[in-house]
């Protein structure tokens, strides 16, 4: 683990874990054991938030962080497209949709709705989890 001082006078670490990267900033150069605890806290605090995180809440969050960048009839009609997903997809925790979870979705959506509106679904979904 590498230690960086920054312009501002502070230290940084950083570390990628599975495709993530975490950043933890220090006002005084920690020892390596103070920056390993700090690392090791910020994964814990992250894993945390990702199993804790049902559907519906990623999905409001997601088109919170666009609101300052779509149009408003965009935030609407997000905001509309969470409601409509099926109740049992919406309790899901985050980190439990799979791609069979994912298909049964597709499979519900497709008896009721037309393709193009399915396809809509699915981009908002992979969108939110990403």
């Amino acid at each position: 683990m590498k230690i960086e001082k920054l312009p501002s006078g502070s230290y940084r670490i950083r570390k990628t874990y599975k495709g993530q990267t975490y950043t933890v900033i220090f006002d005084s150069k920690p020892t390596q054991k103070e920056a390993m605890l700090a690392m090791a806290k910020e994964l814990e605090k992250a894993q945390s938030i990702k199993t804790n995180l049902i559907f519906q809440k990623a999905a409001e969050n997601y088109v919170d962080m666009k609101r300052n960048v779509l149009s408003p009839r965009t935030i609407k009609e997000y905001t509309e497209t969470v409601n409509r997903f099926p109740e049992w997809f919406l309790k899901l925790p985050v980190s439990d949709i799979t791609q069979i979870e994912i298909n049964k979705l597709v499979n519900e959506l497709s008896k009721s709705k037309s393709p193009k509106t399915v396809r809509n679904y699915h981009g908002f979904l992979t969108a939110v989890l990403r």
